[in-house]
């Protein structure tokens, strides 16, 4: 059974699923716009830890619900 959480904190989205399984996602926003950075699928593959590299579909999708849920404005999610 996976127990992911996604937490929104200062400038950090974090999805974790253990103490040791996490990865971070900075933000940065204003009173108008919020921008959450997702990696592209290339850096993706090239910088996150083996045991989500094949799962950068399910876990932004878990970002996006969460933070879609929680942060207002509704953030606009750029790739870098």
């Amino acid at each position: 059974m996976n127990t992911s959480k996604v937490e929104i904190s200062y400038r950090r989205v974090r999805y974790s699923e253990a103490s040791d399984r996490y990865i971070d996602f900075g933000y940065d926003y204003d009173k108008r716009q919020i921008l959450v950075y997702i990696p592209t699928a290339d850096r993706w593959e090239r910088e996150k830890p083996a045991w989500a590299r094949e799962r950068r579909t399910e876990i932004v999708g878990e970002v996006k619900k969460t933070c879609d849920a929680k942060m207002t404005p509704k953030p606009i999610y750029e790739e870098y």
